[in-house]
């Protein structure tokens, strides 16, 4: 996979990772990128997030390049973790560097190690850059585009910690576009309200969720329609991230229609897939349209349940708030396939959403009982 003009990667293997993999990237542009970025609400905002967004705020017209490790978050680090933060950035580039980190929270920067791997640089293609970015991942996530001449780069991490307020653990889009900077930070934030803002795993919204874009103008085109193709590259990383949730097993997307707006169809539906009983259900193959209603009914979002319809996978369980009962043999043909559609219409008005996500197994139970070990 070819990068976009002026882009390239670099990554290193620091021994923190028993499979081998690299666990430091590096992502460098020969000329200055206009750039922007959407960072985590969560109160307790990792140390790459603060210095992220402060850099951002000063300038964001001469970023050169993106510093990503993993086995790390370099949360609840206090002090020492800022300045470890600082010193990577340091040591990539005398310019604007931004920086993501992923990993446990609440441990040191294990600062030797990323250091011996800043010294021991080697090119990598698009995968290997992914990658390096991944902790309990089980693929790397790269997302290709061109575009009237230009080309677009998305790569992203996650799998569990997945209920983004902004964005998700960590994500990167790099185009050789001419993009305008005015319009850059509000292209982002349009395309990440239909992409990661719309995807949940398992309803905890991470420290360190950032979501950045780089445009280096190396091509010389500035496309028409290229807030489209944002858009279209963020949303295909979301949808991974979701189906790629810890344990998982059937991949779970949810059309809600017929509320107020979209924004309260977005809001309910991931209430919905965010339930502990919705996705066990689909994890067990049980077309339980109750807890779907249930769930629904306690997102906060008004609509009137005799007006409730719900299809699983085209069949309908739901008319009118009432159950169609369409019988065993129906319902178990439905739920067999490891793609699920779910479809609840709620009302009349012009209010959609389309929510991603995953089923609960107990493999996600394991998976996280042993984070730190």
């Amino acid at each position: 996979m070819m990068f976009p003009q002026g882009f390239s990667a670099q990554v290193a293997r620091c021994g923190l990772k028993p499979n081998g993999d690299p666990e430091l990237a590096v992502v460098r542009s020969d000329l200055p990128c206009k750039a922007a970025g959407v960072f985590t609400n969560n109160r307790v905002a990792a140390a790459p997030v603060r210095y992220c967004r402060q850099l951002l705020a000063r300038a964001n017209d001469r970023v050169t390049a993106v510093v990503i490790n993993s086995k790390n978050a370099n949360a609840v680090t206090g002090p020492q973790g800022d300045r470890d933060c600082a010193r990577l950035a340091a040591l990539v580039d005398s310019g604007d560097v931004l920086t993501m980190s992923t990993g446990v929270i609440g441990q040191p920067m294990p600062m030797a190690a990323y250091e011996q791997g800043l010294r021991e640089l080697q090119p990598a293609a698009a995968e290997l850059l992914a990658r390096a970015m991944m902790t309990t991942d089980t693929h790397p996530k790269v997302v290709v585009r061109e575009h009237e001449g230009t080309r677009w780069l998305g790569v992203a991490k996650g799998a569990g910690m997945i209920h983004p307020d902004m964005a998700t653990l960590l994500a990167l889009v790099v185009t050789d576009a001419d993009l305008p900077a005015a319009e850059l930070q509000q292209a982002l934030r349009e395309a990440n309200e239909v992409s990661f803002q719309s995807i949940t795993v398992d309803g905890d919204t991470s420290t360190n969720d950032t979501l950045l874009v780089l445009a280096n103008g190396a091509s010389g085109r500035a496309p028409a329609g290229w807030a489209r193709v944002l858009q279209e590259v963020v949303i295909e990383l979301a949808r991974m991230v979701a189906f790629d949730g810890e344990g998982a097993r059937h991949r779970v997307t949810l059309h809600v229609s017929g509320l107020g707006s979209d924004a309260e169809a977005r809001a309910l539906g991931r209430v919905v897939l965010t339930s502990p009983l919705v996705k066990t259900a689909i994890a067990g193959k049980d077309a339980n349209w109750g807890r779907i209603l249930a769930a629904a009914g306690r997102s906060g979002v008004p609509f009137e349940p005799q007006q409730a319809a719900l299809w699983w996978n085209g069949l309908k369980l739901l008319e009118e708030g009432a159950p169609t009962n369409p019988g065993a043999a129906a319902e178990a043909e439905a739920v067999e396939g490891s793609q699920v559609e779910l479809r609840l219409v709620l009302g009349q008005g012009p209010g959609q959403a389309t929510v991603w996500s995953c089923d609960l197994t107990h493999e996600y139970v394991s998976i996280n009982g042993d984070y730190r070990t």
